[in-house]
């Protein structure tokens, strides 16, 4: 009896070292010490070991899961789940419809992933109530998932409901009302409300440079997160400030060769890019590619991405065959993951139709943007303003072409909408002087 209890106080141990090693995403370590564990839970029986090693196979997962791999985090949570399915315990199948719902959630099946995230808070509010951590937790992520179809307003709703429920139990200054805080900034974030996203943003900070201290890597998640809104504000300055002191926070805790250094690259990058120092913002780019090649292989989203912010780079320095280059290697990507009905695929598009546009190449530039426009019309109501934008371009390419009528029903076809973030007359008369003035 001694000797067993022993045994689960080793494994509860090993448990806590790998969770510690999760948190700080160092999750090659967590792995090794939940793996550890799971072999010394194989000598013992019993319903503890049972829930251990569920828990185990689930934590496992998450592991994979964040560093991309999907289908070996699918794999755990499968097995983690027929254990809670086997021993009746419904509070463990419902986080196993969580973590299912997270996994589904980075490939991008959104539908998925909130039918997992369903079933998950029909079972956590049968058995814990309404006013619940775990109710929260999933109510936020559901928030998120709404976020990425970008039904703001319904996310919005979430992400309140879920702080709403974490300050009445938690308080004021804990990591996941922090995280309330954050999430919410960032829908305001999407819906061009700047300032809004700031006063959020900042209460996040706040909260976590109370609770951490300026160490930490949510922090520095934190800070990107404002260099974000700095950058769409136009405040470079300001944004590279906050890009690099995440940056420098990322690598003293997670090293030179860690996908999230990648990502700091690509959004110190960025800034360079907008202050026309493409030099810097290309080698910031290459530094990006190489961790991103070397940790994660050649065809993922994170390669997809760098390949396609190194195309608009040599767009602009007027390289238009490196650019054209890039930009198919980034939609080669992203087409075999992502499926055709994407707005990162969409987008893509744009970017190849914009490279045939300043070549001249003006029907070719023409039916990559008409691909564009059937993906949006696709995925956003009519009043979308990357809808707009898209047929701006088809109208100018239209009026160039010498397709005056076509041009014309498309520019009636913009008066129509009833847009509320940008004045219609202006769309239509800005696309009009665009295909008069535009030299090719």
């Amino acid at each position: 009896m001694g000797n067993r209890i022993t045994e689960i106080q080793q494994i509860q141990s090993l448990r806590k070292v790998g969770n510690r090693a999760y948190r700080n995403r160092n999750y090659q370590n967590a792995r090794d010490n939940y793996s550890q564990a799971l072999k010394l839970i194989n000598g013992c029986c019993g319903q503890v070991s049972k829930h251990l090693r569920c828990d185990l196979f689930l934590d496992l997962s998450n592991t994979y899961n964040e560093e991309c791999h999907y289908e070996k985090a699918l794999e755990l949570c499968y097995r983690s789940q027929e254990i809670a399915l086997k021993s009746h315990d419904l509070l463990r199948v419902a986080k196993c419809y969580h973590c299912l719902g997270l996994i589904k959630s980075r490939k991008e099946l959104y539908h998925e992933a909130l039918h997992h995230y369903e079933k998950c808070l029909a079972l956590r509010r049968k058995i814990l109530g309404e006013n619940n951590n775990y109710i929260a937790d999933t109510i936020h992520e559901m928030g998120y998932i709404y976020s990425r179809q970008c039904q703001f307003a319904v996310a919005l709703s979430f992400y309140q409901k879920s702080l709403n429920i974490r300050l009445k139990i938690l308080g004021d200054y804990h990591l996941k009302v922090a995280a309330s805080y954050n999430n919410i900034g960032m829908i305001h974030f999407h819906q061009y409300q700047y300032n809004d996203a700031l006063v959020m943003l900042h209460k996040c900070l706040n909260v976590q440079l109370c609770v951490l201290g300026d160490d930490n890597l949510d922090v520095a998640n934190s800070y990107n997160n404002l260099g974000a809104v700095y950058y769409q504000q136009c405040r470079y300055d300001d944004a590279l400030a906050m890009y690099c002191k995440c940056h420098n926070i990322q690598i003293q805790h997670l090293g030179d060769n860690h996908i999230e250094i990648s990502n700091s690259y690509n959004n110190i990058g960025a800034v360079y890019d907008c202050q026309g120092n493409y030099k810097e913002a290309l080698l910031m780019y290459h530094k990006s590619l190489i961790i991103q090649l070397c940790t994660l292989g050649s065809q993922t989203l994170h390669v997809a991405t760098t390949y396609n912010n190194m195309g608009c780079i040599y767009k602009h320095q007027r390289n238009y065959e490196k650019a054209l280059i890039m930009f198919q290697k980034s939609l080669n990507i992203r087409l075999k993951i992502l499926g055709e009905s994407n707005i990162d695929i969409a987008t893509t598009y744009d970017n190849i139709g914009s490279i045939y546009y300043y070549q001249g190449q003006l029907n070719k530039a023409l039916t990559w943007y008409e691909k564009s426009l059937s993906i949006r019309k696709f995925i956003f109501n009519q009043h979308h303003p990357s809808i707009i934008t898209t047929i701006q371009m088809i109208s100018n390419l239209y009026y160039l072409l010498k397709k005056d009528i076509d041009a014309g029903k498309i520019l009636q076809t913009i008066r129509n909408f009833q847009f509320t973030l940008v004045d219609e007359t202006t769309i239509a008369e800005k696309s009009l002087r665009t295909a008069v003035s535009t030299q090719v």
